[in-house]
This record gives C-alpha cells, structure tokens and sequence, in this order.
C-alpha cells in the first residue's frame, strides 16, 4: 500500500493557524493530512505534485458566496467557480430564506464537493430576485420559522443573514435588523449584516451587533460608510466594534468594494478580519472573479502574502466556530489545501465603482485538494493509480 495518496513537493507553506511559514511537503492518504514534514518519500506514492515556486495554504474560505444556482438569480455553481480558485468551503450569504432553504440544502449543499455553509436570510424568500428587495414586505420576515430553519440545520446553517439598505426595505428601515437579531439570540448563532447603501449610520446598525456577529462590505463606497467622510478616517464606533469581536468582511461583489474607501481605512490602520468575494452571477466574470482576484487586490494595496493568506484561511474559520476543523493544515484534519503562485506580468483590477488599476503581479490557483481529491484551474478531478507517477506521468 502506497504511503501518501497525494505528496504536494517543494512548496512555501503558509498556515497562519499554526505559525508555519517553511519550505515543507505536504503528504495526504484517505483525505486526511498525514504529513507536514521536509523531504517526504515519493517513490510509491500515488500522485505527486510538483508546487516548487508556489504557496501552499489550507484551503481557502469564501466567506461570503452566493451559490444557489437555480433558486436565486444571483446563484453560481459552487464547484465550476470555487475548486478551480482555491476555494474549498464556500459560505452563502443569505441567498435562501426558511421556505426555500430545504431545497437549497438538498440540491446545493448536498451535491457538491465544495464544504458549503450558509446563513438562513430573515426574509422566507431569501434573495430571490435582485430587482425587488426581500424586506420590503415583513410579513416574509418571520422570526419563528426562520429560528426553525437555523435549529432544523444545525450543521450547515451558521445564524441568520440581512440585507440593511433602503432599496431592499424600504420603509421597514431596521426592523428586518431587528428581527434578525432575534434570530440570532434564540438560536445562540450569529448574524451576518449587509450594509451596502444603508441609508442610515454605521453605528446605528452596529448597536444591534454582538461578538461573533459579522458586517459585510466594510469596504463599501456607497451609502454611509465606516470612515468619517469629513477626516478620511475609520469611526470610533467601528474601531471598537472590531476590538469587541464584530468580524469586518470585505464582501466584495458588483457593488460593494471602493480602493478609494480600502485605501483610506488602511492607511488609518483598520484592516479588513476576512476577505471574501460575495461571488454571484454578476460579479463573477466582471468585478470579483475570484477569491485569489480579491486576495491580489489586496497586494496591490500593499498586504503580504502572508497576511492575505491569514484572512482567507484562520480568520474565516474563526469567524464561523469552526477553527478546529478548518483554516489549517494540521496533520490528522481533512485534506483541504490550496497550491497557490505568484504570477508576474500586468493584472488588470477593477472595484465596484470602475476604479480601474492594474499590477505587475497577481496570485492564482494551481491546485486545490478538498478532502485529498485534486483539482485543477479548470476544476477537473485528477485521476488517481497505483504506483510511482508524477504530475506528469
């Protein structure tokens, strides 16, 4: 019986979860780490990957996805646009409410390779129709059938999801806020909140956040912002709702990503918790094309490599209770680990405002193993055999 299934040779790996920054290989049998160590045996095993000049990361974590396709037409399908990226856990964002979450389980979450959680949206119809928002009528936003949907999927259901903005409520201004929170405290869960072109102030909606709970698109240009738009600089309210233990996303979608609004907080020295793509069917192919897209975002912005790794991989993890099992490359956890290369030559960006800029250097996905099973850029399962074989072979 062959050793390893699986030896990823020669490769920078990074796991920011446990302070490993070495030139390592990585060993997997049955879809499990079974070894981080320098010069692993090849001779017998089944498939070795040659990751020389790449990084070697835990699988990347998509902390806000929308990845109901079918049901939303928002929706793509998580393993075509995920696994070829880098991304092995994808979490959605609130793309099925309580009535439609079963089927969401059943024919997404359940049929795909790609580890899929989700928040439940607070509207029973989720985001069904980007046209017309989901709070505009409360009488979708049921606080005990949605407790219901979040207590029935304990295992994939992360709390509750929603959308803050005057377009998507309307009059009902922050009373969907209101009941999501209600959600969230009886089911002792957490609360993602979108806060794209909220009409009303940060704080206000920070007032009805806890620890644990999320802010997506912390980087928004539209709406109220989390900078003092009169200083340039990140609100004192948002500063310690951070240090309290409020996760900021990034989120970055079609519209929900400024440079300009990046730019300011960094300089003040806010960093984003999570980077994360809120990937859908408009954003996709035009302004967040993928999480390496957005991790390269932030290298232009003047991140490491190193540090855009740590919140793809720990920081997600953490911010979804599941740091134990995910977020790292620990020998004995699940097999999810990303090859990753820096690429030289010109990378054209683009943010949610069309503020277009381009780098001398981006990262991509060369290899993405979820659970020991290989995939490639262009998300193909590699075959496995027995005896000794290289990429090549």
């Amino acid at each position: 019986m062959a050793t390893y299934d699986v030896v990823l040779k020669g490769g920078r790996v990074l796991d920011p979860a446990q302070g490993i920054d070495a030139m390592l290989d990585i060993g997997t049998k049955h879809g499990r780490i079974a070894a981080v160590a320098e010069n692993l045996p090849t001779a017998d095993a089944w498939l070795v990957l040659d990751v020389a000049d790449h990084f070697v990361t835990p699988g990347l974590i998509d902390l806000h996805t929308h990845i109901y396709w079918g049901g939303t037409d928002l929706g793509v399908l998580p393993d075509q646009t995920c696994l070829p990226a880098g991304v092995t856990t994808a979490v959605d964002a609130g793309s099925a409410g309580w009535a439609n979450f079963t089927g969401f389980r059943h024919f997404v979450i359940g049929q795909s390779r790609t580890r899929a959680f989700a928040f439940v949206n607070i509207s029973s119809i989720g985001i069904t129709d980007m046209r017309v928002g989901e709070n505009l009528n409360l009488a979708y936003c049921g606080v005990e059938d949605a407790i219901k949907a979040v207590e029935a999927n304990r295992d994939v259901a992360l709390g509750v999801k929603v959308r803050v903005a005057e377009k998507i409520c309307g009059p009902n201004g922050l009373e969907p806020l209101r009941r999501a929170a209600e959600v969230r405290d009886a089911t002792n869960t957490r609360m993602m909140v979108h806060i794209s072109d909220c009409e009303q102030p940060v704080a206000e909606i920070l007032a009805h956040l806890k620890p644990g709970d999320i802010i997506t698109h912390c980087f928004t240009g539209r709406g109220q912002l989390i900078l003092d738009q009169q200083r340039g600089t990140v609100l004192p309210e948002v500063r310690a709702a951070q240090q309290s233990g409020i996760t900021f996303d990034v989120g970055h979608g079609q519209g929900s990503f400024s440079f300009a609004v990046a730019r300011a907080a960094l300089a003040d020295g806010f960093l984003p918790d999570t980077l994360s793509t809120d990937l859908h069917n408009y954003s996709s192919h035009y302004t967040a094309r993928s999480l390496p897209d957005v991790m390269s975002k932030f290298l232009f912005l003047g991140r490491d490599i190193p540090d855009v790794v740590a919140r793809t991989t720990r920081n997600p993890a953490a911010a979804i209770g599941r740091a134990d099992s995910l977020g790292h490359l620990r020998v004995g956890g699940t097999a999810d680990i990303t090859a990753l290369r820096l690429v030289s030559g010109p990378y054209h960006m683009m943010d949610a405002e069309e503020e277009k800029f381009t780098n001398d250097r981006y990262l991509a996905a060369s290899y993405t193993l979820r659970a020991g099973e290989v995939y490639n850029q262009a998300g193909r399962a590699a075959r496995r055999w027995y005896g000794p074989r290289t990429e090549e072979g």
